[in-house]
């Protein structure tokens, strides 16, 4: 009686695992830059299948960068063996939607309650819309910056008689010019500003990839 009784149970429980294996659905993702997201991916993953027990996510192999990626879905679309979510740079995304690759975000948008207060604004939207439709919200962003080492920069000069500062990011062309030794004991990046004129400015290296 208990080895049928077990046996049953084992028959239970497999017709339940089968059968929530079929109502379940699965979600296949891909991302570039796996030293950089990789143990993030994990983290939501595992945060998201505890409050969607339902839909299961698949990661596939990492892109190596955005252009790999790209590539990668370009191709893909010629098969139907794209990814449901696709992690891309936002430059690329015209590139995409131009394929009719993408599928429009703003009919999940609209039926989201209180979208707004999880951080989602109008701003977010427009990062990620083309032709009228949000295909992408932003996920990870990042910014060129420059750093100026206003001590060098403050220095008298002759020089200095006949330059101004560099009013946009263009205006500034790092490695034109031959940098005297640095005198200070931060990493400065050597630049020359066509819109200026002015050699060997020193402006510190700009932030990496976020």
């Amino acid at each position: 009686m208990l080895k049928r009784m077990t046996a049953a149970a084992l028959a239970v429980l497999a017709g339940l695992a089968d059968a929530h294996a079929q109502n379940q659905t699965e979600v296949v993702i891909q991302y570039p830059y796996p030293e950089l997201f990789t143990e993030t991916h994990k983290k939501i993953a595992e945060e998201f299948a505890k409050a969607r027990p339902d839909i299961k996510v698949t990661m596939r192999a990492p892109y190596e960068s955005y252009e790999d990626g790209t590539q990668r879905v370009l191709r893909e679309a010629v098969t139907s063996q794209m990814p449901d979510v696709s992690f891309q740079g936002l430059n690329r995304i015209r590139v995409l939607v131009d394929k009719n690759i993408p599928a429009p975000l703003d009919g999940y948008i609209a039926e989201e309650k209180d979208f707004d207060k999880q951080g989602f604004h109008q701003a977010m939207f427009d990062i990620g819309t083309s032709s009228g439709k949000v295909y992408a919200l932003p996920f990870a962003i990042s910014l060129p910056i420059v750093y100026v080492n206003l001590d060098l920069a403050k220095r008298p000069a002759p020089i200095r008689k006949t330059c101004r500062r560099p009013g946009t990011a263009s205006s500034i062309s790092p490695g034109r010019s031959r940098p005297a030794r640095p005198t200070s004991t931060a990493s400065p990046m050597h630049g020359t500003s066509p819109e200026t004129g002015c050699g060997r400015r020193r402006y510190s290296p700009a932030a990496a990839r976020c």
